[in-house]
């Protein structure tokens, strides 16, 4: 069984097996330890299911299996419609924004003009600077200095007053991370697939900088899309007097 999500991208593949009204899927790379059992149903060419037990990625892969129905692609290599995979936008910055967004691939720790200075997504690990507040969903999980969006858990933002002319957020983790989207002051700033932002060795995403804004109280939140159950680590908001240059 192959699956494909054309909102997202995401696809993935499974062993499964039928017996009578009951569909039982295993074999499935994101968690191959993992069997899931549902009860399934067609209905105008589109499968529905309904979850019995499934435990996979704790429980998000049958939020999204039962959330909408799947269109049955044919087997034969012929193309019905919407099963085509088109290209999708891994990553988008609306046109007209109040404000100006530059895109860094890659660890802004390690770029020519780091931000001044940072802090870190996990406050309870290294306390922010002064004037910078940190807050979070607190079903999201704190790994190390990181904090991970998953789940419920789907939201993180920081806060100052202070006169910075550069704000960002540092996009950070490995292949398997999913989609977020950022918001400056309320005002969606950018969303997409946050592993393809870049990658330097192992790891995977990058910084992204907000800039042209008047001062005063100003507001950075990222907030996981939640298309499918691939989690979000944020590794910290950056702060600097000049824009940040890689």
């Amino acid at each position: 069984m192959r699956i494909f999500y054309q909102i997202t991208n995401w696809k993935s593949i499974a062993s499964f097996t039928v017996e009578g009204n009951r569909l039982k899927i295993f074999n499935d790379p994101f968690c191959p330890h993992d069997v899931g059992e549902y009860e399934w149903s067609v209905q105008d060419g589109q499968l529905s299911l309904k979850a019995i037990n499934d435990g996979c990625a704790f429980d998000l892969r049958q939020e999204n299996f039962s959330k909408q129905p799947w269109l049955a692609c044919p087997a034969n290599g012929e193309q019905a419609e919407g099963c085509a995979e088109p290209a999708v936008l891994l990553g988008e910055t609306p046109s007209e924004l109040p404000v100006s967004v530059t895109i860094h691939a890659g660890d802004s720790h390690y770029f020519d003009t780091p931000p001044d200075l940072y802090a870190a997504a996990n406050d309870q690990n290294v306390p922010s600077p002064e004037g910078i507040l940190i807050r979070y969903h607190e079903e999201s999980i704190p790994y190390g200095t990181h904090r991970v969006l998953w789940w419920n858990g789907d939201w993180i933002e920081a806060s100052t007053e202070l006169a910075y002319s550069s704000i960002g957020v540092q996009l950070w983790g490995s292949g398997y991370l999913g989609w977020a989207r950022v918001l400056f002051d309320d005002v969606e700033v950018w969303r997409g697939l946050t592993t393809a932002l870049g990658k330097k060795h192992a790891y995977y995403g990058g910084y992204i900088e907000i800039t042209g804004f008047e001062p005063g109280t100003h507001t950075i939140r990222v907030e996981s899309l939640g298309f499918d159950y691939r989690p979000i680590k944020i590794a910290a908001f950056g702060f600097s007097n000049r824009p940040v240059e890689k």
